[in-house]
């Protein structure tokens, strides 16, 4: 029989790539784990007034859909797209082409649009070595105008971007936008061996006018 403990605690191998522990998921599951949580939350709330987090890392969890698992197969260096779910799977569902979209997504119309529009805009954008997991914010459907600010509504949580701003441009004139904020290490088609971590710096990434690019780093000032 499995303890309260183990059954609200992530499991490790394709948990582990699948989810980023959070300060309060540690907080449960060990002293040094509580020591980390606390530590943590002691960082944001110094950066919080002095406006650095130093050597911090501070990020917003956004609430996109889908999530996509996206990047160049590290055997055969062809770019892929896949769902968090079916990428991590006893199967994985990496699809390379438009036709693999069809084949692993076509069950839903509005799960397959997307990794459709995933396929053929992230490669734009994304380097040539590197997996990467990030949400599906909105594409050219998504988006809506509102007197002076357009919106979308990826998943349950409505955001809105002044048209002025250079934000709110480059969501109106994209074909996509996506928030990237997870880098996964190991063997695509062995899943038991994918560690996510976050992505700290994006500087690897090319900038294109069709993906509007979401960060998800937290500011402070």
């Amino acid at each position: 029989m499995k303890t309260f403990t183990q059954f609200i605690t992530e499991a490790t191998g394709i948990a582990s790539a699948k989810h980023q522990e959070h300060p309060e998921d540690n907080a449960i599951k060990s002293k040094a784990g509580f020591t980390h949580a606390i530590s943590s939350l002691r960082a944001l709330h110094k950066g919080l007034q002095s406006g650095s987090t130093g050597d911090t890392h501070v990020s917003t969890k956004l609430d996109g859909a889908p999530a996509i698992v996206f990047g160049h197969h590290p055997s055969s260096g062809k770019f892929f797209v896949a769902t968090k779910h079916a990428a991590f799977g006893k199967t994985p569902k990496h699809a390379t082409t438009h036709a693999e979209v069809d084949d692993h997504y076509g069950h839903s119309a509005g799960l397959a649009q997307k990794m459709h529009h995933a396929l053929e805009h992230l490669p734009k954008v994304t380097p040539k070595k590197g997996i990467f997991q990030g949400d599906y914010m909105h594409d050219q459907g998504d988006i809506k105008h509102e007197d002076h600010q357009v919106s979308f509504k990826p998943n349950t949580i409505t955001y809105h971007i002044r048209k002025d701003t250079a934000e709110g441009k480059k969501a109106v004139a994209s074909k996509m936008g996506i928030a990237v904020h997870t880098k996964v290490e190991g063997d695509p088609d062995r899943p038991e061996t994918m560690h996510a971590h976050p992505l700290t710096d994006h500087s690897s990434f090319k900038k294109h006018p069709d993906v509007h690019m979401i960060s998800p780093e937290a500011k402070l000032k």
